[in-house]
């Protein structure tokens, strides 16, 4: 169950980058914008895969990596609520 609860999280937030470009950035430098967060996201496998030799418990496998991928849930979902807010005041509600 573990297992796929971090698959999913980490997942999720790859893919919730795709998302969130399109309405954080304007379209001059949308697809700019969307590569560097991409980029930066992956950055994290060159020391995260170094880590990963080091013998670590079971456990300690799963938690540590839960850690960037529920940071990454927490911010789609705060940008995600300001994205609405901005919506919600464009339409004059």
């Amino acid at each position: 169950m573990l297992v796929a609860l971090v698959g999913c999280c980490m997942g999720g937030g790859q893919t919730g980058l795709n998302v969130s470009a399109p309405t954080g950035y304007p379209t001059a430098i949308r697809a700019t914008a969307a590569s560097w967060m991409l980029g930066m996201g992956r950055l994290g496998s060159v020391p995260g895969s170094s880590i990963g030799g080091v013998p670590m418990s079971f456990t300690t496998i799963f938690r540590v990596p839960a850690i960037p991928a529920d940071l990454a849930a927490l911010a789609i979902t705060i940008n995600g609520r300001d994205a609405d807010r901005a919506h919600v005041q464009a339409i004059g509600g």
